[in-house]
């Protein structure tokens, strides 16, 4: 049992599955969760659950292995892999303040450009299309946001009795007050209960 389990956890990482593949794979009357699979591997299920396991994990493995095989032969990808997702690009602060130029000079460039940008940077034709795709998409959140309204500031004038409004669009409104809404005495009393920390 021991050896099966190791040998199980191996290939399926070799081939590309996760736990939760090989327990959506399994058979309607055998479906484990992703938690048992694991437990599987670490060996922390009794052994009568072990040996049932055992049984499902085998007829997998055998039928995804042949599906492999036959595959492999056939120069055809494996419909059960899913696709691996190209790794993060990381750019030098070099390379992003060009790119940055060259954004802000033109966000939307031709294809001809993006191939030169690609040549002259020694990076591929995609990762400069989709770097663009970014900043632009960064650029319409930028903009989204700086159209936000700023709340308004109250500012209260203890010796004029006025209020100032300040709005977003930085005009200030003054406003006759007929009383001050903060007296010293109420604050003090305030304080007393509630100290400032």
């Amino acid at each position: 049992m021991e050896i099966f389990r190791k040998n199980f956890r191996t290939r399926r990482i070799q081939l590309g599955f996760s736990q939760t593949d090989v327990s959506e794979a399994l058979p309607a009357n055998l479906r484990y969760s992703q938690t048992t699979i694991s437990r599987f591997e670490n060996g922390l299920l009794c052994l009568k659950k072990m040996c049932e396991l055992r049984y499902a994990l085998e007829s997998w493995l055998k039928k995804v292995d042949s599906s492999y095989v036959s595959s492999s032969n056939s120069n055809e990808p494996s419909s059960n892999k899913k696709k691996m997702r190209k790794r993060r690009t990381f750019f030098e602060d070099a390379v992003k303040t060009y790119l940055e130029g060259h954004f802000a000079a033109n966000p939307l460039p031709d294809q001809e450009i993006l191939m030169k940008l690609a040549h002259e940077l020694n990076l591929s034709y995609q990762v400069v299309r989709i770097w663009f795709c970014n900043r632009r998409q960064k650029k319409r959140r930028e903009d989204a946001e700086a159209k936000v309204p700023l709340p308004e500031a109250i500012i209260l004038d203890r010796n004029s009795c006025q209020l100032t409004v300040r709005n977003a669009s930085n005009s200030v409104e003054t406003v006759a007050s007929s009383h001050d809404p903060y007296p010293l005495e109420e604050l003090s009393e305030i304080s007393d209960i509630y100290p400032f920390q």
